[in-house]
Parts: C-alpha cells; sequence; structure tokens
C-alpha cells in the first residue's frame, strides 16, 4: 500500500519524519513532498497527481494554513485533503493539540479563519486523532493505519497461521506466558491489577512488588492469565530472574532469562517479530520496539526487575511509560518505587489461603499429610505465610540427606541449612550488599524486639539523629524488608538475623 503524506512542510519537518518512519517501518510506501525534488510542474499538480497513485492519505495538521496558489482561495493542503475525497481516497487526519508553538509558525487574519473553517470540516468526518510531539504522532499514525489496515482486509484473505502484526505477515501471535500451577487466594490484588488493565486506566500497568518468595511472579502470570483475549492479542512473559530456590537448594537460571535491560527489550522484539532489531544500536531499539507494539495489543510481563540495576530499571520504567496506546505491562520487583502504574504490595498469605497450599503440598509431601491440623498452623505461623518459605520447609521433609522428618526439625534445620539452600540467603542476601551504613544500624537493633519498635528506641540504642534514623526505616520499607509506619513513629523488622525466626509484621 502507498500512503500519501500531507501537511504544510517548514512548520512540521519533524513531525513528518516521524510520521515517515512509522509508516516505513510498517513496510508501507510513503508519498509526499519531499520526494518531488525539483519538476517543472507547478506544485498544486505534483501533489494531485502523486496523491492519486496513493491508497491513503495522513493528513498532519497545526496552525498554519499553507501555501495559496495564484488564483485560488483555497491552499494545497486543503485542495489535497478536498482531492482526496473526491476520489474516494480514505483520510486519516492528525491534528495538534500542543499550545506551546513557535510563532512564527501560526497563521493569522485571513489565513486563520481558512485554517480555522478547515479544521472545522475536519472534525466532522471523525477520523481524526490529536497528538503533541513528533514521536506521539508517530505512534498514532502506525497505530491508525495499522487498525485501518485490518478493518479493510479483503474478505478472501486468509490469515496467517502465525498471525498479522504491525510490521506486515508472519507475526506471532498467542502466549508465551509460563503454565500457571496452584494458585490461592488475592482475589483483592488480582481486582487492582485488572482495573489497571483496562483501556479506561490512565496507567500502563500494574507494579507488584514485595519481599523475596512472597509469590509476586506467581500473581503476575495469573493475572495476565486472567486477562481478557479481547483486549490483549499477545501475552509475552520476559524475566530477569537468574536464580531459584528449590528443596534441594540454589539453582541458577540461565536459558530463559534476560538479566539486562537491552537483553529484555530484544527479546520483546523477537517475540513481536522483530529478530533484526538486537543490530541496531542500542539506543535505537527503544523508539523501533516502541513502533513495533503500535496496534499489537500486547500485555507484557517483565518479572524480576531487582536484578537489573538501578539506572536500567529507571530506563525500563521510562519505555513502559511510553508504551503505544493498546498495550500494557505488569512488572514484578522487590523494590518499591512511584510511577505512572498501579502499586500492588503484596504481603503475606491470608492464613486460610496458606493452609490451602499446604494441602495442596501434602499431596507431594507424604509426611506433610501426616501433619496434625495444629503442625499445619504452627507451619503458617513460622513462615509467617510467605509461599516460598512454605514450599522449602515442606521440601525439607523426608529429603534425602536432610534428616527432617517433622515440621519441627524442618523448621530448625534452618538455623542449620548451608550455604547454597538457605531460604533467608535466597531471599535476603542479594540486599546485604545495597545497606547503607546507617540501615545497617537499624537493623541490628531491630534484631532485639520481637514486636513493633518505637522510632525513639531505634535512635537510641544506634545514636544515630532521629531524621537519620526515619531516613534508613523509609529505605529499608521501600525494599520490602520491613514494614514502617512513621506516623505512629514505629516499625517491624520482617525477619530477624539474631535467630532466624520470622515474626508478624503487620502494622498496627
Amino acid at each position: 500500500m502507498k500512503v500519501f503524506l500531507s501537511s504544510t512542510y517548514i512548520d512540521l519537518v519533524e513531525y513528518r519524519a516521524e510520521a515517515k518512519k512509522a509508516l516505513e517501518c510498517m513496510k508501507q510506501e510513503v508519498g509526499g513532498m519531499e520526494i518531488f525534488g525539483a519538476r517543472d510542474e507547478e506544485p498544486k499538480t505534483v501533489a494531485l497527481a502523486e496523491l492519486d497513485q496513493c491508497d491513503l492519505v495522513v493528513g498532519i495538521y497545526a496552525y498554519r494554513y499553507g501555501f495559496i496558489p495564484d488564483g485560488d482561495d483555497v491552499s494545497i493542503t486543503e485542495q489535497e485533503y478536498l482531492h482526496a475525497k473526491s476520489k474516494g481516497i480514505p483520510v486519516l487526519c492528525f491534528v495538534v493539540s500542543e499550545k506551546k508553538w513557535d510563532i512564527d509558525f501560526v497563521d493569522i487574519d485571513e489565513k486563520k479563519k481558512k485554517l480555522n473553517d478547515f479544521k472545522a470540516r475536519i472534525l466532522k468526518g471523525k477520523t481524526v486523532d490529536f497528538f503533541t510531539t513528533p514521536t506521539d504522532l508517530g505512534m498514532k499514525v502506525a497505530t491508525s493505519v495499522h487498525n485501518y489496515l485490518e478493518e479493510h482486509k479483503p474478505a478472501h484473505e486468509s490469515p496467517s497461521p502465525f498471525g498479522r502484526g504491525v510490521r506486515g505477515e508472519g507475526k506471532p501471535t498467542g502466549s508465551t506466558l509460563p503454565c500457571l500451577g496452584f494458585f490461592v487466594g488475592r482475589e483483592k490484588e488480582l481486582d487492582i491489577i485488572q482495573s489497571a488493565l483496562s483501556p479506561d486506566s490512565r496507567t500502563w500497568g500494574a507494579l507488584i512488588d514485595g519481599p523475596g518468595g512472597i509469590g509476586k511472579t506467581t500473581l503476575a502470570i495469573k493475572a495476565a492469565h486472567d486477562a481478557p483475549a479481547e483486549l490483549f492479542e499477545r501475552k509475552i512473559f520476559i524475566t530477569a530472574k537468574v536464580r531459584e530456590l528449590t528443596p534441594e537448594g540454589e539453582a541458577k537460571l540461565t536459558d530463559f532469562t534476560r538479566p539486562t535491560y537491552l537483553a529484555m527489550l530484544d527479546e520483546l522484539g523477537k517475540e513481536l517479530g522483530e529478530d533484526s532489531l538486537e543490530k541496531l544500536a542500542p539506543d535505537e531499539r527503544p523508539d523501533e520496539l516502541r513502533l513495533a507494539l503500535a496496534g499489537v495489543k500486547a500485555l507484557i510481563i517483565f518479572d524480576n526487575l531487582e536484578t537489573l540495576p538501578e539506572e536500567e530499571r529507571t530506563r525500563l520504567f521510562q519505555f513502559l511509560s511510553r508504551l503505544p496506546e493498546g498495550n500494557k505491562a505488569i512488572v514484578t520487583s522487590r523494590r518499591r518505587t512511584d510511577m505512572d502504574a498501579r502499586i500492588v504490595r503484596l504481603d503475606r498469605l491470608a492464613r486460610d489461603e496458606a493452609l490451602q497450599l499446604i494441602a495442596e503440598l501434602a499431596a507431594k509431601y507424604q509426611r506433610l499429610a501426616r501433619a496434625t491440623q495444629k503442625e499445619r498452623e504452627d507451619l503458617y505461623a513460622i513462615t509467617h505465610g510467605n509461599p516460598l518459605f512454605i514450599r522449602w520447609i515442606a521440601g525439607q521433609l523426608g529429603r534425602e540427606g536432610s534428616q527432617c522428618r517433622t515440621i519441627a526439625e524442618a523448621c530448625a534445620f534452618i538455623d542449620k541449612a548451608p550455604k547454597g539452600n538457605d531460604p533467608l540467603e535466597y531471599i535476603f542476601g542479594d540486599l546485604l550488599e545495597t545497606f547503607t551504613a546507617d540501615e545497617t544500624k537499624v537493623l541490628a537493633a531491630l534484631t532485639y524486639f520481637s514486636l513493633p519498635a518505637k522510632l525513639k528506641w531505634i535512635v537510641d540504642m544506634t545514636d544515630l539523629p532521629e531524621r537519620q534514623a526515619e531516613t534508613a526505616l523509609e529505605d529499608l520499607a521501600d525494599r520490602s524488608i520491613l514494614i514502617s509506619n512513621i506516623e505512629y513513629r514505629i516499625s517491624h523488622f520482617l525477619f530477624t538475623s539474631a535467630d532466624s525466626e520470622i515474626h508478624p509484621h503487620a502494622p498496627p
């Protein structure tokens, strides 16, 4: 298909360039004044003749009416619009909504009136979108043209067995989500995520945060499976996780992990059929990928972002803030941050939910099946409803070499857990190197408490100024290591390093 770009020129050079780039990325031929070159014919004749060879017109309109040829009352830009209409060539119109505009590119007097009348006619056509920046225009042109192509696909054209994406034929469709295992509870959190994925939500999606092993990835996968298929033709899972904890110990992940920002973008490009993305310069990939997402309607899960350095996490969140309309994301991380997304703070499983998980595990572990109701209640209390911890302790029962036959013995084994199979080390070990001196002092002080501790007590024990101690508490809370209630000047540590005992951590 050939697309004609119609607009005034000097005021919209950058905007036309973005629109042209978006169309060429979609493998569409582009016509317009850039290709005319020096010709003997007068501009109107050249423009209208070129337009006759096109299948679709993309009109871009700002605050200039454009050149009016001698003897005419209408600018070439408006004549292109009228000519296309007379020939039955569809016109997709894009009108600037940016108020800050170079005064040199704003028409006044008679031309301003003509421009306003022209825009009024455009708006009646109901094929109009509004744009701000050149980048915003490029994204919206790509989305609108893609939707037009889908709506006007010939009836006899058979769909590709691999689906059809914004860049042409042969694009993958469907889901690459992992299979969902046993799942229980989290109704409130699922409702929040589904609300964030709604087209009416003005966010790019949801961020799930919480301590290690609390079930962030499982919740993300469940929410993605539940997301309506009519909203998302693609569901894509990409993880930065480089290790996992099994009852036998820590296992490295290499085959399915993408532990850097660019590796995650490259993987997303491959999922969209853009295999050549990784051949581009690093600073060109995000924008190319953004254009590839225009019109795709993808739900993307970026898992375990705490693995990425802070600078790379920031870049990924900036990318997500520019997702084209129709695309959403779910992100999991144990590091809290404020952003244009719905934040889901994931806490322990409720008692009944945890007992359901234990019952499910009992079908796999015979010794857990023999546990009394009280022992199962004790398991919940000791693990404080952390799903990973529950699974790990259940896995120690009868495991070769563990010498654990009862829940009490498995819990006692935590104190003697070897390096490489220590659940506390797995959950919190990667955070140790990030602690500041003040944070270390605060954590050391908190190990002496089994109940919520007042800020004043922490200050007295650490000799830190109150503001420094308060800042340390806030930073630790942001990494889901403790819960801090600054209003009441109290906090509560999730796990004490003194005895590895797990304590209740709900704020009063």
